[in-house]
């Protein structure tokens, strides 16, 4: 005979922690309006996924609502390690998420403190990853993917 039994849920930003099934993470779509996408090039969406956030030359800003594309350029680029400032790199634009290859603590403390959500992103160009990140198919980062260095490209070096 089965019992009935009360799942608790509790949301905590985009995962859903179900504390009847053994914490389990469930996925679910992501609304997000506004998404900056790290990238090298200003191609729109054509653009490649750069693999980090203080280090690469432009933001793709992605406004999901009016479907509007545009470049910015990372006025913060030329930074010390750890000494990123992430509001500066995106140009002061409004953005709710920021999706890229790789990013270091502070830059990631930072954004979160301004409620900006940051997902890690997969190889490829910026349509594919936003087509993922709605879909709920990327993870927030955890801090143990988080860069220790510059690499010798400006990429993280994991």
């Amino acid at each position: 005979m089965m019992q009935a039994r009360t799942i608790l849920i509790a949301v905590m930003g985009n995962v859903a922690l179900d504390r009847g099934l053994k914490n389990r993470f469930l996925k679910r779509k992501v609304v997000v309006v506004k998404i900056a996408f790290a990238s090298q090039d200003n191609l729109g969406k054509k653009s490649s996924l750069y693999t980090h956030f203080g280090s690469a030359n432009f933001f793709i800003i992605v406004d999901t609502q009016t479907g509007s594309v545009e470049g910015v350029v990372n006025e913060d680029r030329e930074h010390l390690h750890g000494k990123c400032n992430p509001l500066a790199a995106l140009g002061g634009m409004d953005v709710n998420t920021v999706v890229v290859g790789g990013i270091g603590a502070g830059a990631l403390r930072k954004l979160r403190a301004n409620g900006i959500s940051v997902y890690r992103g997969v190889k490829g160009t910026i349509e594919k990853n936003l087509e993922l990140v709605q879909a709920g198919e990327l993870d927030e980062f955890a801090t143990d993917q988080l860069c220790q260095a510059h690499g010798a490209d400006g990429g993280c070096s994991h």
